[in-house]
Parts: structure tokens; C-alpha cells; sequence
């Protein structure tokens, strides 16, 4: 949590804020320092914050490469030896023209 008892800077979950957690919690956060203990408790055992938690952990670690379909990297496959085939003729072409 971060901010002061102030209204003007309420207590606001640092992690929520930087995932952009509901708007709610960062438009008000936390004011009443007589109940923070429970207000942080009923915040930290929330759906919304459990997630920023997890994408947290998970941040830098997920391989995009590995996420994409089958089909997609067959397409991709495709595409790139059609390239390497294309490439090859140019390149004989060029030859080609060079001799002339």
C-alpha cells in the first residue's frame, strides 16, 4: 500500500494500481486508518488483486513463441519457406544477368 492518511492521498495498493485494478480503489483508496487492517485484508483476498498477483509472478516469464496455434506456425512455415524458395530464384536470376 502506498499514499497517506490525508484524504487527499488515501492508502492505494501499489500492485493494483500498477495493473490497473478497479477504479474504485484507485480513485478512493483507503482513508480510515481505524479500519485499514480489515480494508487491506478484504482487498488483498479480492479476485481482482489475486490476478494482478498472479500476472505479477508471470510478468517476463511467458514465451509468446509458445502460445501461438499450431495452425499459425504452419502458416508461418509456409510463408517462410515460399520466401526462402523466392530468394533462390532471385538470387539464379541475378546470376543470370550477371553472365550477360
Amino acid at each position: 500500500m502506498s499514499g497517506c492518511a490525508e484524504k487527499k492521498n488515501p492508502l492505494i495498493c501499489a500492485l493494483c494500481l500498477m495493473f490497473r485494478g478497479d477504479a474504485s480503489q484507485k480513485e478512493t483508496g483507503v482513508t480510515d486508518l481505524k479500519h485499514v487492517g480489515e480494508k487491506v485484508k478484504r482487498h488483498e483476498d479480492s479476485a481482482q488483486h489475486l490476478k494482478h498477483k498472479i500476472d505479477l509472478a508471470l510478468l517476463g516469464t511467458i514465451n509468446n513463441a509458445s502460445q501461438l496455434s499450431k495452425d499459425y506456425r504452419q502458416q508461418m512455415n509456409k510463408y517462410n519457406e515460399k520466401v526462402r524458395i523466392n530468394q533462390e530464384l532471385l538470387s539464379k536470376i541475378i546470376d543470370c544477368i550477371k553472365v550477360l
